[in-house]
């Protein structure tokens, strides 16, 4: 290992045959050799590496940091890879890799007789003009472990990685988001990154990201206050919650509700303080757009919430009564038609408005979804039909005529057999 890390980056030898049938120089071996020592720095409690081993790792970490070859190659090669964000180019580049490495270092803790150099070393770096922001998403991809682990590092840094309410510069973004990108959410580091999150819904100019396709740069900063406000880490009357939500893009606002909404579909079982909690945010920002027309966006991935099966009809069908009359063209993505069935039984006449509503059946029978008119409208119309409410029956047989008469033929059997079924 070390005698790679030592040797000449060009080969004394002449490669054979094209480009990439033979590595023209040691650079890639040099990469590989960084890349495995940035393995075994890692605290991997379940896979104990001698103490000395992990000396003789950090020694020849810090080595080849003060080497500046790695650093120029990287300053060479970095600008032109327009393709990566920064986080994949951390982990394709050499000096990054040796970066994250010394993260993984100084994570023992300020106890390990390596810390203090690791540390002294780190700093170095991060004090590089990087442009190409890796080493920025290096510390927000590891900046949960360097702040539980790492000594007091991240918050003597914190200001320098993330920057504050006044302002964060494009590297602070970079570390930001990938920071809330990369970690769980937990109290200390949304404790530590409020000041930064600030400054980032009052930014004018467009964010950058460290790690591109997983949402906007808002939507990840909206997701952790929305967290921290559905587990009462902070109260619905918090700066950052009123600042998300009077200052950012009713879009985006509306991708971070339904984000969440989402997530309890993948949850066995969700608290009910925390059920109240998204219900109540919901409601606050229905009577909002309700004000608002303008911002209906907000409420669009409303389907979420019946789609992850943590909500009551009681409580989700008035609301998508209430969004389907505030959203133009309310999209439901085939994910509600059941639930909507099955709730009709218990209120036939909310499910058949809802319904009218979502399908737009005044359009012909290419509106709405498969869904709904295979899963849901059928049901739908014989709950309204043996109601016992005369007038909502009447309703119901008009429309079923009305769909009838537009080439929805079977739709009379299906609601018959449906009927015939509850007899």
């Amino acid at each position: 290992m070390s005698g790679t890390l030592q040797h000449d980056d060009a080969s004394e030898f002449e490669p054979e045959g094209h480009e990439f049938d033979d590595d023209i120089s040691y650079l890639y071996a040099k990469r590989a050799a960084i890349s495995l020592l940035e393995e075994l720095a890692k605290k991997i409690d379940e896979r104990a590496i001698p103490e000395d081993v992990i000396a003789t790792v950090a020694d020849l970490l810090i080595a080849s940091l003060d080497d500046e070859s790695a650093w120029a190659q990287y300053a060479g090669e970095a600008l032109r890879d327009d393709g990566m964000d920064p986080l994949t180019l951390s982990i394709n580049r050499t000096w990054p890799i040796a970066v994250r490495g010394l993260t993984r270092l100084i994570v023992h803790g300020d106890g390990a007789p390596w810390y203090q150099r690791s540390r002294n070393a780190l700093d170095r770096e991060l004090a590089r003009d990087d442009p190409a922001g890796s080493a920025a998403a290096v510390i927000g991809e590891n900046s949960a472990v360097l702040l539980h682990f790492g000594g007091d590092w991240m918050d003597v840094s914190a200001v320098r990685v993330f920057g504050t309410e006044e302002g964060i510069t494009t590297g602070q973004q970079i570390a930001l988001t990938t920071a809330l990108l990369g970690n769980q959410f937990n109290r200390p580091q949304f404790d530590l990154l409020r000041g930064p999150m600030m400054a980032a819904i009052a930014s004018e100019d467009e964010l950058t990201l460290g790690w591109r396709g997983q949402g906007s740069p808002l939507e990840l900063v909206g997701r952790w206050i929305v967290i921290a406000y559905l587990i009462g880490h902070i109260e619905i009357d918090d700066p950052l919650m009123l600042g998300f939500f009077d200052s950012v893009a009713a879009d985006t606002r509306g991708d971070v509700i339904g984000h969440i909404a989402w997530t309890n579909l993948h949850a066995d079982t969700v608290d009910r303080d925390i059920l109240d909690r998204i219900e109540h945010l919901w409601e606050l920002r229905a009577q909002h757009v309700e004000q608002h027309p303008e911002d209906s966006a907000e409420l669009k991935d409303f389907y979420w919430f019946i789609s992850n099966g943590k909500h009551s009809s009681e409580w989700w069908l008035p609301r998508l009564v209430q969004a389907a009359r505030l959203v133009p063209d309310l999209q439901t993505h085939g994910l509600i038609g059941k639930q909507l069935a099955e709730a009709s039984v218990t209120d036939p006449a909310l499910a058949f408005t809802a319904i009218q509503l979502l399908m737009h059946h005044d359009d012909g029978p290419g509106m709405g979804s498969y869904d709904l008119t295979e899963h849901a409208l059928p049901t739908v119309l014989a709950s309204a039909l043996d109601s016992g409410q005369p007038a909502l029956a009447r309703e119901a047989s008009e429309l079923m005529n009305k769909l009838g008469a537009k080439n929805m033929v079977h739709l009379r059997d299906q609601v018959e057999a449906i009927r015939r079924g509850r007899a």
